[in-house]
């Protein structure tokens, strides 16, 4: 009995993460009304106002190997890289936005020091409208 209840609540989760990576995929491919971007020589920044009425802040986050590298070691810590400093500049923040983000690592992304990678990003975050409108 274990074994199923385990197992159903492991397909819940895949379930949910499947409906968001949909999402996500909908957003790369500007499927989505009023789509925008920002760009910088190592991060490119998709965003668009959320599809669900009281749906919260979404941030997903992409390193493809043709443009970062065939190691998936080098892919993920990218990945981590920008999650931690993407943590650090809005984890703060109490209202956020209603809005799926999408931040897809770009060709040198790996090469450079961390410190310059959270620059980067925190640059581009400036410009998008991310606190909520009171």
């Amino acid at each position: 009995m274990t074994r199923s209840y385990t197992l159903k609540n492991r397909e819940k989760k895949l379930l949910i993460l499947k409906s968001r990576q949909k999402d996500f995929i909908r957003l790369n491919a500007r499927e989505v009304p009023d789509v925008k971007t920002v760009s910088s020589p190592h991060i490119l920044i998709t965003y668009a106002a959320t599809r669900f009425d009281g749906a919260d802040f979404h941030v997903g986050f992409t390193a493809t190997k043709k443009s970062i590298s065939k190691l998936a070691v080098v892919r993920n810590k990218i990945k981590r890289r920008l999650r931690a400093a993407t943590n650090e500049l809005i984890g703060a923040r109490e209202e956020l936005a209603a809005i799926d983000m999408l931040i897809i690592a770009r060709k040198g992304a790996a090469d450079i020091p961390a410190g310059e990678l959270r620059d980067e990003l925190s640059k581009l975050l400036g410009r998008i409208p991310i606190n909520k409108v009171v």
